[in-house]
């Protein structure tokens, strides 16, 4: 058994353990036994972007974020064509967001924020940058990379989001920053006013216990929400318990 789950075994939890055996048969190896960041990277037939297009119900006014645009946001283009929901990106690393800014110039309902989502407020130096694999959470010693900014998303929320009131969607594809953000809307409680949340999940050896993470995470998520579809180390969507009851009852923007 591996070490960490020979810890949660000691803690008795059943749910995790299970969690973590099926997560070890979802791993994003390729065929030389090598970790990759995803199931695309590893060249696995698990790999199913396609599922995060199935359609979903975003009916106008609607508010979508997309956490991790890189320079032309192409999966919140394909958003905004084909919902009419306003959208707020999210683009850490500078000269993605520069370039990002330009290639969204007439994106209708859009706006650029040039920072990251976190737990905290810090300014992150030292970021190497490696085109869609670049891992942009954690200060290095490097003295050419890059130096950006991660807004806490407990602040950036009260500054987008008056009244504490729901987003639609909340899109993420950020090269590991997922599971900081997630855990955050988790222990802040702003994932109950999320209607539908839809990651693509990364293995970073920088991103500590991940597997025991990612099991938490999922046993937290099914408070809140429903498992839409899920594939480790790929795409994953979690719809909202009461959601359907909202869209029947209300006719505000608010969650009760």
């Amino acid at each position: 058994m591996a070490p960490y789950m020979m810890g949660i075994a000691k803690e008795g939890n059943v749910s995790i353990i299970q969690c973590l055996q099926e997560l070890s048969q979802n791993m994003p190896i390729n065929k030389l036994g090598e970790m990759k960041a995803r199931h695309w990277d590893a060249r696995t037939p698990k790999w199913n972007e396609r599922n995060r297009w199935k359609p979903m119900s975003l009916l106008a006014p609607c508010t979508i974020w997309y956490v991790g645009a890189n320079t032309h946001g192409r999966d919140g283009v394909r958003l905004q064509n084909a919902y009419n929901c306003n959208i707020h990106v999210f683009e850490a690393v500078p000269t993605f967001a520069t370039a990002l800014k330009q290639n969204w110039e007439n994106v209708p309902r859009s706006t650029v924020h040039s920072y990251g989502l976190g737990s905290s407020t810090r300014t992150v130096t030292g970021v190497e940058i490696e085109g869609q694999s670049t891992f942009a959470m954690e200060t290095t010693n490097s003295t050419s990379g890059e130096t950006l900014e991660i807004r806490s998303v407990m602040d950036v929320w009260d500054e987008l989001q008056p009244q504490n009131m729901k987003i639609d969607l909340l899109h993420t594809n950020c090269e590991g920053c997922e599971w900081e953000l997630w855990e955050a809307l988790l222990q802040s409680g702003i994932i109950k006013n999320i209607s539908i949340f839809q990651v693509g999940t990364h293995w970073f050896p920088q991103v500590k216990d991940i597997e025991r993470r990612y099991c938490n995470i999922e046993r937290k998520m099914r408070a809140t929400h429903n498992m839409n579809f899920k594939q480790a180390f790929g795409w994953e969507r979690w719809d909202r318990k009461y959601e359907e009851n909202q869209l029947k009852n209300s006719a505000t923007n608010e969650y009760p």
